[in-house]
This record gives structure tokens, C-alpha cells and sequence, in this order.
């Protein structure tokens, strides 16, 4: 699909004309314009006619269409990678958020000869 616009170096209207990289910049919002856009082009194309006859314009909107989908789900999967992984760190912070306070109470039950000897430990290996 991208080969195919590149050969036949697709454009897309978009604050003057950008090619399909420059998609890639734009953000989901601006994406969805452009697909709108498309949409409300190809409606206008269609053809109350039982027969099947596709034009290069047709095959043109149509692979752009394409593509701004195509882009839009991949910046979405993005999205959602980087949504899972900023909750796998708070995820990861609060267990050992936990983990310390779990030392700290593992100490807190200790006696105090117990205590007095770790601390001389800590002392004499300095």
C-alpha cells in the first residue's frame, strides 16, 4: 500500500498539500480531519450505477483512505503501548513502595538485641 503511494506519489490536502510521511506527524485529530475528508470525496464519487467500473481517481481516494487508516490504528496501538507501559511503572512503584514499608515493619518487630546487633554489623563492616 505505501509502495503503491509512493509510485504514484499520493497527496494528501492538508494545509496545502502533504505526501504520505507527513502523515505521520500529524496528530490523531488532524489525522481523523483528513479522513473526513476523504470520506466526504469518495460519497461524492460514488456512482449510482450496477456496475463495478473503477477509476484511477477511485483507486487513488481509496488508497488514501486507506493509508490514513492505516496510520491512525498504528498510532492508536502506540497509544495504548504507551498507556500499558506508564502502568506497568506505577504498577512496579508501588510494590516496592510496599516492599520497603514491609522491611521497614519486619525491623519495627525485631528486639532490641536483634536491632543492637544488626546495627553493630552495619558498623563493623564500614
Amino acid at each position: 500500500m505505501f509502495k503503491e503511494a509512493s509510485k504514484i506519489k499520493l497527496r494528501f490536502n492538508y494545509n496545502g498539500s502533504i505526501c504520505v510521511e507527513d502523515l505521520w506527524d500529524l496528530d490523531l485529530e488532524n489525522l481523523d480531519v483528513i479522513y473526513g475528508q476523504l470520506k466526504k470525496a469518495q460519497e461524492a464519487q460514488e456512482k449510482h450505477s450496477l456496475l463495478e467500473l473503477r477509476t484511477t481517481a477511485d483507486r487513488r481516494l481509496n488508497l488514501s483512505i486507506e493509508i490514513v487508516k492505516n496510520i491512525v490504528q498504528d498510532k492508536l496501538e502506540e497509544l495504548k503501548a504507551r498507556e500499558n507501559r506508564a502502568a506497568a511503572r506505577l504498577e512496579a512503584q508501588k510494590i516496592a513502595a510496599i516492599i520497603e514499608r514491609k522491611k521497614d515493619a519486619s525491623l519495627e518487630d525485631l528486639s532490641i538485641e536483634q536491632l543492637t546487633s544488626a546495627l553493630q554489623k552495619l558498623e563493623g563492616s564500614k
